[in-house]
């Protein structure tokens, strides 16, 4: 559940490893920021993802924001229980 995946594919070709939408939002892939971008600004974003300095702020934010993503896993937890 505390997870996210980090490719060179997009995203869609990655909900099989994606198991839930917390771990979604950290996923650093090749269209990572162009939800509703013209193809184009496709190779802009794989550009950033393999630079070794946006890699590890992803990895940094990944890391240091484990609390609040476990909070966010157990009250979609809750919330399905209810």
């Amino acid at each position: 559940m505390d997870s996210t995946v980090i490719s060179t594919q997009s995203r869609a070709s990655m909900h099989d490893w994606l198991f839930n939408k917390v771990a979604e939002d950290y996923a650093m892939s090749s269209d990572w920021d162009t939800a509703g971008a013209p193809a184009g600004r496709s190779m802009k974003c794989w550009k950033k993802l393999t630079c070794p300095r946006m890699g590890v702020e992803g990895i940094e934010r990944f890391v240091a924001e484990r609390s609040k993503r476990l909070g966010q896993l157990q009250a979609s937890l809750d919330q399905a229980k209810a």
